[in-house]
């Protein structure tokens, strides 16, 4: 015989609890995970000119994340990276990592490559992938955002990602003389 099954209102979750997009079309279940979302965090208020501040690159969401390759591109007339360091996400759980970067201080781009190492299974939830130690040059307003962004999972398949850019708002450094 023939059994017909009719599903309504399916709310699947991955393995960190976070919701997964399903559609049912031609009797065809699609899975659709959810993005990955790569913010960019700055410092919430204005930073002077010559002042040292870091930039976090965190990813939220995510779910066997096992590393990616991205650029951080910023505007070099008012801001320089002068630093890297690793982020806590891809080993929170203690297995190695290795961080690769390049700094190009004149393009204002900061080249990044983030990996686990070994055969192992990939990181879920939320991060820092990386911190770049930056310095102010000039007061104005500069936008840091990511680019040529691509994570990977275990398996080394691609993993979807919204990309969320910040800004930098600079102000001029004050110098006060006090008679005496």
């Amino acid at each position: 015989g023939t059994t017909t099954l009719r599903m309504a209102n399916v709310a699947l979750k991955d393995p960190v609890n976070n919701p997964v997009s399903v559609s049912l079309q031609s009797g065809l279940i699609e899975i659709r995970p959810v993005p990955v979302r790569m913010e960019i965090t700055t410092p919430q208020t204005a930073v002077l000119t010559n002042q040292v501040f870091m930039v976090n690159v965190m990813a939220k969401g995510a779910s066997d994340l096992y590393g990616g390759a991205f650029n951080l591109i910023f505007d070099p007339m008012r801001i320089k990276a002068v630093d890297v360091i690793k982020g806590d996400l891809l080993n929170q759980d203690g297995v190695p990592t290795h961080l690769l970067n390049k700094i190009d201080n004149d393009k204002g781009i900061v080249t990044l490559g983030v990996t686990r190492l070994g055969a192992t299974s990939g990181v879920s939830g939320t991060g820092r992938l990386c911190s770049i130690t930056m310095k102010a040059r000039d007061r104005g307003s500069a936008t840091v955002k990511l680019a040529n962004v691509l994570l990977e999972d275990s398996f080394l398949d691609p993993v979807q990602v919204v990309q969320v850019p910040a800004t930098v708002n600079i102000s001029p450094a004050v110098m006060k003389i006090v008679p005496s």
